[in-house]
């Protein structure tokens, strides 16, 4: 049993290659095989790489997101064999109260959340996903790394499928935007949250898109209902950004529909006035003492690790007028930040390389401006407020550079794409010299 644990991860890998080789699911988009393959495996490599970094460089398990959620599921998984009913509570949420579960739920560091902020404890998805992993690794933790760079993929493949139809003539530069940002590519394929939460925006976006259009589908339906579950029990926070872009994107083609901006300004300005007064007329429920309270507990986290990229970040008090006056800061420190004479660990370093990058891609559309059609502009304004909200509430309560880097990494294939959707393709060329973009 020992040998054969050994080489599962080689049989699953070599069969989804085989499989991605002969059936290429973005066939019909016009891209080659080999795209798909060299995908995967960039994927399978990058969580070897993130399983190696936390084993060797960063080795204490009970603290690190890569191994505390599966070493935890093995306890989980040992009362399939114990008490199966126990197991089966467990793993489906059902009587978790139970006192029978007592014996193993102790044993488990991450069942419970110290902090909730009312919202749906994320940690036992993450336990829930590796027991079920365990089921067909027998306990090797590179299968869980394999099934986790397939579920990205999948998710990128369905991003791809969902924007393909305003940037058909930039396909390989899109794929390369959702699925290649190094980011990205490292931290959604591990075992992290990341990769299954970019299935669930592929197929939130895909089903939103293809919505438009055949709305009678069920299949565009299913998958609508599948992406917002997904996206519930993994990191509320996306989707909750995600519920005023939605609205934007959809109010937008009723009002002032050949103005976008001026609605997108207009919305906005609305949102906060919205969060304002809901928080005058339900004060138990302050949005604005939530967020800073957040910000405090995650500031005493860091101090009591004594994390090596903490930084000092203003003042911020839990009111509306504190709030907005903190915006230009917050989005500035995520899309910034950390700088490179900042960065301390590789991982920072990392990270600080890859905003420059960023920014490059940010810049190039001035120099390859492409007049966009009022469709192209809704999607645009969509996308753009997706990131604003996502990135304040980043910016707002993350002090660690490290935690930020990896936070906004649902953002950073949006934020190529509305580059992407503002430069022309012919310009482009005279600075990328390739046929097919």
């Amino acid at each position: 049993m020992g040998f054969l644990t050994n080489i599962l991860p080689y049989i699953y890998f070599s069969i989804i290659l085989f499989f991605l080789w002969k059936k290429n699911p973005l066939k019909k988009y016009g891209i080659a095989s080999y795209w798909t393959v060299i995908i995967f495996t960039l994927k399978v490599i990058a969580g070897t790489i993130l399983w190696a970094i936390y084993t060797y460089h960063y080795p204490e398990r009970s603290t690190s997101d890569a191994f505390r959620f599966f070493d935890d599921a093995k306890v989980m998984h040992e009362a399939l064999f114990e008490d199966p009913a126990s197991y089966f509570k467990m793993l489906l949420g059902f009587d978790v109260n139970d006192p029978a579960l007592q014996k193993y739920i102790v044993r488990m560091f991450n069942w419970d959340k110290e902090y909730n902020y009312f919202l749906y404890n994320d940690s036992r998805t993450m336990l829930r996903f590796n027991a079920i992993c365990m089921l067909f690794s027998f306990g090797n933790y590179h299968v869980h790394t394999i099934v986790m760079s397939l579920f990205s993929l999948v998710g990128g493949f369905y991003l791809f499928k969902a924007f393909y139809q305003f940037l058909s003539d930039k396909k390989h530069l899109l794929l390369i935007a959702i699925c290649c940002i190094p980011s990205v590519l490292f931290y959604s394929s591990g075992v992290l949250k990341e990769g299954i939460l970019m299935a669930g925006m592929g197929f939130f976006f895909y089903a939103i898109f293809s919505l438009r259009t055949s709305y009678k589908k069920p299949k565009h339906w299913i998958l609508l209902l599948i992406g917002m579950l997904i996206l519930l029990i993994m990191k509320i926070y996306v989707l909750m950004c995600l519920f005023p872009a939605l609205i934007y994107f959809m109010a937008s083609s009723k009002i002032l529909k050949n103005r976008p901006l001026m609605f997108f300004i207009v919305f906005n300005v609305l949102v906060f006035a919205g969060l304002y007064l809901l928080s005058i007329i339900l004060p138990d429920k302050n949005i604005f003492y939530m967020l800073y309270k957040k910000k405090d507990d995650f500031t005493n986290v860091a101090m009591q690790y004594e994390a090596g990229s903490f930084i000092t970040t203003p003042d911020l008090m839990p009111n509306a007028w504190s709030f907005l006056m903190y915006i230009p800061f917050a989005i500035y420190t995520v899309i910034m930040r950390p700088y490179l004479w900042e960065a301390g660990s590789a991982l920072v370093k990392f990270a600080a390389i890859e905003n420059i990058i960023l920014l490059f891609w940010m810049i190039l559309p001035f120099f390859a401006w492409k007049k966009k059609t009022i469709e192209e502009k809704r999607v645009t304004y969509f996308l753009i407020t997706f990131i604003f909200y996502l990135y304040i509430l980043i910016g707002f309560t993350t002090p660690v550079l490290g935690a930020l880097s990896r936070y906004k990494v649902p953002a950073l294939p949006f934020l190529l794409i509305i580059c992407l959707l503002m430069i022309d393709s012919a310009r482009l060329k005279k600075f990328i010299p390739f046929k097919n973009l």
